[in-house]
């Protein structure tokens, strides 16, 4: 984007405009058939009554929290990890670890501890060829930028990494909506497993 272009983002609309344009742009490198994969991955463990536990580094563990509470919504048995009231993984329950670099050595870490105890893991990420990524049972690759790959081609108007975990999100509410409806619940379904200690 040309300087010029960059001095109307200080006007409110110009800007959220831009960022809707490359969220529906780069949406469209998004495939499918990862998130179809993860969705019946995710599947199984409803019907199978297996665990979910989900994992993230900042920002990013921020879209796990919020993907964690609406698999609550949505009945599954979900755990936060690193929280106190974590139980223990599994054989055959899943990890999703959202990472746009892939390379966190914590999370690398809990990966290796998933599998090692023959759990699954789906990653959300937008490095394809991360460990975690290449360790992964399933993986839904975004497009983007993050703090630890800046070199990829794609430039923002937003800061770096923004992109990544606004995709990452809605890639997320995407499996929330297919699940959904899949499950066969009503909106009543999950409403019925809202916090009521507010």
């Amino acid at each position: 984007m040309n300087p010029e272009s960059l001095s109307t983002l200080a006007n409110p609309k110009v800007a959220l405009d831009a960022i809707l344009n490359e969220l529906i742009t780069l949406s469209q490198a998004i495939d499918p058939d990862q998130l179809n994969q993860a969705a019946g991955l995710l599947e199984e463990r409803y019907r199978h009554h297996q665990k979910v536990f989900l994992a993230g580094a900042g920002r990013s563990g921020l879209v796990a929290s919020l993907f964690a509470n609406r698999l609550v919504h949505l009945g599954f048995s979900v755990f936060r990890t690193g929280e106190v009231t974590a139980g223990p993984i599994e054989k055959d329950d899943l990890l999703i670890i959202v990472s746009g670099s892939g390379k966190t050595t914590t999370l690398l870490e809990l990966a290796r501890k998933a599998i090692s105890v023959g759990a699954r893991l789906l990653v959300i990420t937008l490095n394809e060829s991360s460990p975690l990524s290449k360790s992964a049972a399933i993986r839904i690759v975004l497009p983007g930028t993050t703090r630890l790959m800046q070199e990829n081609s794609f430039s923002s108007i937003q800061p770096v990494g923004s992109c990544f975990e606004q995709l990452a999100f809605l890639a997320c509410e995407t499996l929330v909506v297919v699940l959904q409806q899949r499950l066969h619940l009503s909106d009543e379904d999950l409403l019925s497993r809202h916090a009521n200690l507010e």
